[in-house]
């Protein structure tokens, strides 16, 4: 719904038979977006598009062949 610039950055680390993802985003947040998280959940808004968003990378992921050694 608006613009933004943000800084997205994957971390991918082995973890048992798969792997741990942790997904961030950097960026300037201005002052009403910073006083509105304080009367809604972020987490509760973007639920769903980070659930759907790590879906995707995980069909990604899993499609491709792993090299041989």
């Amino acid at each position: 719904p608006m613009a933004s610039s943000s800084k997205t950055r994957f971390d991918i680390t082995p973890d048992g038979g798969g792997s741990a993802v942790r997904w961030t985003m950097t960026g300037d947040s201005p002052y009403f977006l910073k006083l509105m998280s304080v009367f809604a959940n972020l987490d509760t808004m973007l639920g769903k598009d980070v659930e759907t968003g790590l879906m995707q990378l995980k069909q990604a992921a899993e499609s491709r062949v792993a090299p041989q050694p």
